[in-house]
């Protein structure tokens, strides 16, 4: 295996660690809702705030990737989803701390996909004009876990 295929190997085994977090509250929502007496209004808050955490900083840490480092947006925001998930699993107690500590994450989570997309642009498609790899980071990442048929 080549350093190349190293790096994409490396970089896509982090960001399948990252989306952990993403799946995390859906797979405990059910204690969750029974032990913070949520309704589904509630429940379904919490994962919206992530997603609009999401969609905020994606949108901010994208475009400053033409300013700053790629690599050190794409490290800060991985550290930043993985410290907020934590701080979600040990001190989310009720529905507002939930809400504040899903909605950090979704920031975190939304400063790797476009980053880690231009990371693979920048590494390996100049250089080699290997332009599956960047389709094999959306594949990887963008499709469904099942056949569409």
């Amino acid at each position: 295996m080549n350093q190349k295929t190293r790096w994409l190997l490396t970089l896509c085994l982090a960001q399948i660690f990252i989306m952990l977090a993403f799946i995390n509250y859906s797979a405990v929502l059910p204690l969750l809702k029974q032990e913070w007496e949520m309704n589904n209004t509630k429940a379904g808050s919490i994962f919206s705030v992530y997603q609009l955490g999401y969609i905020a900083s994606g949108v901010i840490l994208s475009t400053l990737t033409d300013r700053l480092n790629t690599k050190h947006i794409f490290i800060f925001s991985a550290l930043w989803s993985g410290t907020a998930n934590l701080l979600f699993a040990f001190y989310a107690h009720d529905y507002l701390s939930a809400l504040v500590f899903r909605g950090l994450t979704g920031i975190g989570m939304g400063g790797t996909y476009m980053p880690g997309l231009k990371l693979v642009a920048e590494n390996l498609l100049p250089a080699s004009g290997e332009r599956q790899s960047a389709s094999m980071w959306d594949r990887w990442f963008s499709a469904p876990p099942f056949p569409l048929q």
